[in-house]
C-alpha cells in the first residue's frame, strides 16, 4: 500500500501477528484485517506520535491526533506516558500495543476490543473497563484498584503480582493468570471463571455469589471471609488455601481439592462436596457442614433472579425422578462418610457422631428406594434406627427394655399367669367385673416381678409359668432381655470409643 512520505503508514501485517485462530478471537475480536495508519509523522520520526517508539510522550499531540470517534490502534507504543482521563479509548480496537509503565488512572476503556496489549506496571486505578473484551494481554505488576469491569470478557490475560480491587460482575474470565496478586474486596457476582490461576494470591473479602467456573487454581491463596454462595467451582484446587470464615452455602465444589487447607468457621451447608479431597484439613466447631444433597441440586440462576429463587427452587426439586434421587443419596453417603473422617481427625467427636447418623439415615433411604417391603436390610436398618439410634442412643435401648418388662406381665396374665399369684386366664369382662381392683393390681405387680426376673435372666425360682403358653412367652422375653443387654453394652462401648 502506497503512503505519502509525510504520513505514518504503519501496517500491522498478518506476518507480524501470532494469528490465533481460536474461538475467542473469531467471536470476540473478529477476523484480522490490515489497516494503514494515515496520521501525520511526528517530529523527526518517520512515524506518527502513536507509533513512534519513544517513551514518555507528551499528552498534547496525542490529544490533538485523537478523534472523537472509535478508532483502531495497531502497534501503538505509549510506554511511560501520562494519559489519565484526558484521552478516551471507548469502543476502540487496540491490537499488539504497549502501555507499559503508563499512568492511566480514570482512563476510559469502556467497550474496548483488544488483544496482545501490554499494560505491565501501569497505574489503572479507577479505570473504566465495562463491557470490554481483552485477550492475550499483560496486566502484571499493575495497580488496578477501584476498577469498574462489569461484563468484561477476558481470556489468557496475565494479572500476576497485580493490585486488584474492583467490580467484575457478570464477567467472563477464561484461562487468566492472577498468581501472587494482592486483591481487595473484588466483586465477581455472576461471573464465569474457567481454568484461571489464582495461586499464592491475597483474595480476602471477595464476592463469588452465583459465579460459575471450573478447573481454577486457588493453591496457597488467602481467601478469608469470602462469599461463594450458590456458586459453582467444580474441579478446582483449594489445597493449602486459607478459607477461614468463608461462606460457601449451596456451592457446587464437586471433585475439588482442599488438601491441607484451613477451613475454620466456614459454612459449607447444602454444598456439593462429592469426590472432594479433604486430606489434612483444619476445621473447628464453628465449621458448618450439613444438609448436603438433601434436596435436588439448585438450578442455574442469574443474580437478577434472586428474588424468585425459592419459587424456582421448589419447582426444580419436584421434577426429579427416582434415578436422580438415588444418585443424590449416593453422593450424600460418600460426603457424610468423608466429613465424618475429617471431624474425627480434628477431634470433634460430637459433629462426627452427627455426620455418622446422617450417613446411616441416607443409607436407610437408599435401601427404601430399592423396595423396602422385600428387602430385609430395610427392616434391619429401621430396627437399628428406632431401637438403638444406629448405635448412638443408649436411652432408646433402655426405653424399649422398660417397655418390654412392663408389657409382658399383661401377656402373662392373659395367657395363664404364673404360679404363686392369683391365676387370671383371660381378660374376660364377665370375670374382671368380679375381681377386686386391688387383687388385679397385686396380680400385675407379681407378674411384673416375674417379667423383670425373666428379662434379666436372673430367675430366683420363687415364681414359674403356670401354662405352656406362658412358658413360651417367658422364653421369648428372656431372649429379648439378653439381646437388649448386649445392645446396651454395644451402644455404651461405641459411645466411649469416639
Amino acid at each position: 500500500m502506497c503512503c505519502p512520505p509525510d504520513r505514518c503508514g504503519y501496517i500491522l501485517t498478518r506476518e507480524d501477528t501470532k494469528q490465533e485462530e481460536s474461538n475467542i478471537r473469531q467471536k470476540s475480536i473478529g477476523p484480522f484485517e490490515e489497516v494503514c495508519c494515515w496520521r501525520e509523522n511526528w517530529r523527526e520520526t518517520d512515524r506518527c506520535i502513536w507509533h513512534a517508539e519513544i517513551d514518555n510522550k507528551p499528552i498534547e499531540p496525542l490529544i490533538k491526533s485523537r478523534t472523537d470517534n472509535p478508532e483502531r490502534f495497531d502497534g501503538v507504543s505509549l510506554t511511560g506516558t501520562v494519559l489519565g482521563d484526558m484521552i478516551s479509548f471507548e469502543d476502540c480496537i487496540i491490537n499488539y500495543s504497549s502501555f507499559d509503565g503508563s499512568y492511566l488512572e480514570h482512563a476510559n476503556f469502556r467497550g474496548v476490543r483488544a488483544r496482545h496489549v501490554s499494560f505491565k506496571n501501569c497505574m489503572l486505578s479507577y479505570a473504566e473497563l465495562t463491557n470490554c473484551s481483552i485477550h492475550f494481554s499483560n496486566f502484571s505488576e499493575s495497580d488496578m484498584q477501584i476498577v469498574s469491569g462489569v461484563e468484561m470478557n477476558l481470556s489468557k490475560c496475565d494479572f500476576s503480582k497485580t493490585i486488584l480491587d474492583g467490580d467484575f460482575r457478570h464477567s467472563d474470565i477464561w484461562h487468566c493468570k492472577f498468581t501472587e496478586s494482592e486483591k481487595g474486596p473484588t466483586d465477581l457476582t455472576g461471573a464465569r471463571v474457567i481454568g484461571s490461576d489464582f495461586s499464592n494470591s491475597l483474595m480476602s473479602g471477595w464476592k463469588w455469589t452465583f459465579a460459575n467456573g471450573s478447573h481454577n487454581d486457588f493453591n496457597k491463596c488467602m481467601i478469608r471471609d469470602s462469599h461463594w454462595s450458590y456458586a459453582s467451582m467444580k474441579k478446582s484446587d483449594f489445597s493449602k488455601a486459607d478459607l477461614r470464615e468463608c461462606t460457601l452455602f449451596s456451592t457446587d465444589l464437586e471433585n475439588s481439592d482442599f488438601s491441607e487447607s484451613s477451613m475454620t468457621k466456614c459454612n459449607f451447608s447444602e454444598s456439593d462436596l462429592y469426590a472432594c479431597l479433604f486430606q489434612n484439613v483444619r476445621i473447628d466447631r464453628e465449621s458448618v457442614f450439613g444438609n448436603h444433597y438433601s434436596r435436588a441440586k439448585r438450578p442455574s440462576l442469574n443474580v437478577d433472579d434472586i428474588i424468585d429463587i425459592n419459587e424456582l427452587w421448589n419447582n426444580h426439586t419436584t421434577s426429579r425422578g427416582k434415578e436422580d434421587r438415588i444418585q443424590l443419596i449416593e453422593k450424600r453417603i460418600w460426603t457424610y462418610q468423608t466429613l465424618q473422617n475429617v471431624f474425627e481427625l480434628n477431634s470433634i467427636t460430637d459433629q462426627a457422631r452427627k455426620l455418622y447418623l446422617l450417613r446411616k439415615n441416607a443409607q436407610r433411604e437408599q435401601i427404601s428406594l430399592a423396595g423396602k417391603w422385600t428387602n430385609i436390610d430395610w427392616y434391619l436398618s429401621t430396627g437399628s434406627k428406632y431401637v438403638t439410634g444406629f448405635g448412638e442412643r443408649p436411652l432408646r435401648v433402655i426405653f424399649w427394655s422398660i417397655c418390654t418388662v412392663f408389657l409382658f406381665p399383661l401377656i402373662y396374665m392373659s395367657t395363664g399367669g404364673v404360679e404363686g399369684a392369683r391365676l387370671l386366664l383371660a381378660f374376660d369382662s364377665r370375670q374382671v367385673d368380679f375381681i377386686p381392683i386391688v387383687q388385679l393390681v397385686s396380680d400385675y405387680l407379681t407378674s411384673l416381678y416375674f417379667s423383670g426376673m425373666t428379662f434379666s435372666t436372673l430367675g430366683y425360682g420363687d415364681l414359674q409359668p403356670a401354662t405352656w403358653t406362658v412358658r413360651l412367652f417367658a422364653t421369648v422375653e428372656s431372649f429379648i432381655g439378653a439381646l437388649f443387654t448386649a445392645l446396651l453394652v454395644f451402644v455404651l462401648g461405641r459411645r466411649t470409643t469416639w
